[in-house]
């Protein structure tokens, strides 16, 4: 937000100084001038695009408060010219009005699809989730772990919120894998070839939804390792998405310390050496450094209050927001 808005003021302030400096005693450079002039309403249209109505108005102000005197020094005493100059600080209002109007609809219409695709999405979770009931705890459980890791990497809240919609999304892909790899004896490892399509699976339902492209690419490679080891790319180091390396080390946590029928659920005393076992080879020595820092007390008071609240959880997506205007543009 504040990035934008410092783009937006050096626009108007670059135009204005321009326009101002510009003489009008040539014809090439009265021409320049009448350019400049024209250039004032890049900023409007931005400023409502980033900041709807009441952006694309108050920037609109801006460049009136700085054109006017302009006017008044350098048109002194030329009526004729106050009405050619009045009618350009009109223009700019009206261009305000409009384009705020419209951006404005326009993402109103992009929400609603944008939800409509996302509600979809949740309808294919909802369906894993009367399968599988666990799992909609471990996406609440991974959240929740990602989250708190995030927070001592000081991710930004966009960052948290991508994290929230992997942790719900993340095993979609599950959908085309057989249940009796899921919940059977078969035992539940990376290498059963069906097992290693699921981010792919993911991936390719997720991407579809134009305000989910960055979800799925962290979904595409959260099991991928940072030694390059890992599926379904073998992607390694800094070719893996941030927030994927992030949500990696929180998706093992969970997985170590939480039974299913492929394995007895480990301490988190033990699962913390297991991690820091592996930083620099599946996970990023960066994330698993913010990981230990934070102690074991606060990982099982983050896991018991979730448990706390398990029996009155209905909706596995519940702690998602909505999407907006702002995830949208």
């Amino acid at each position: 937000m504040r990035r934008r808005l410092i783009i937006v003021s050096l626009l108007v302030l670059a135009v204005a100084v321009s326009h101002w400096i510009t003489p009008t005693d040539d014809y090439g450079l009265l021409a320049l001038h009448m350019l400049w002039r024209k250039l004032f309403i890049i900023p409007i249209i931005l400023a409502a695009v980033w900041f709807n109505m009441r952006g694309s108005l108050a920037t609109a102000l801006a460049e009136t408060l700085l054109y006017l005197p302009h006017v008044v020094l350098q048109w002194n005493s030329q009526s004729g010219e106050y009405i050619n100059q009045g009618g350009e600080v009109a223009s700019l209002w009206i261009v305000a009005v409009l384009a705020g109007f419209f951006v404005r609809r326009e993402k109103i219409v992009l929400q609603d699809l944008a939800r409509s695709s996302e509600g979809a999405l949740l309808a294919l979770i909802g369906t894993m989730d009367a399968r599988h009931q666990k799992r909609q705890y471990h996406a609440m459980r991974v959240f929740a772990y990602a989250e708190r890791i995030a927070q001592e990497l000081d991710l930004s809240p966009d960052d948290l919120n991508i994290l929230a919609r992997v942790s719900v999304l993340h095993d979609l892909g599950m959908i085309g894998v057989p249940d009796k790899l899921l919940s059977g004896p078969v035992q539940f490892n990376g290498q059963n070839t069906e097992i290693r399509k699921h981010p792919l699976i993911g991936y390719n339902i997720i991407h579809r939804v134009p305000a989910l492209h960055e979800v799925a690419e962290v979904v595409y490679a959260h099991h991928e390792r940072y030694d390059g080891t890992g599926y379904p790319r073998g992607l390694s180091g800094d070719h893996i998405p941030f927030l994927a390396r992030v949500f990696a080390v929180a998706d093992v946590l969970d997985t170590l310390t939480t039974a299913s029928p492929h394995n007895q659920a480990m301490s988190f005393s033990k699962a913390r050496q297991v991690i820091e076992s592996e930083r620099g080879l599946d996970f990023d020595p960066l994330v698993v450094d913010a990981f230990l820092r934070v102690p074991e007390s606060e990982w099982l008071d983050i896991l018991q209050r979730l448990e706390s609240r398990q029996s009155q959880t209905q909706e596995p997506a519940e702690y998602v927001k909505p999407l907006d205007a702002e995830l949208i543009g």
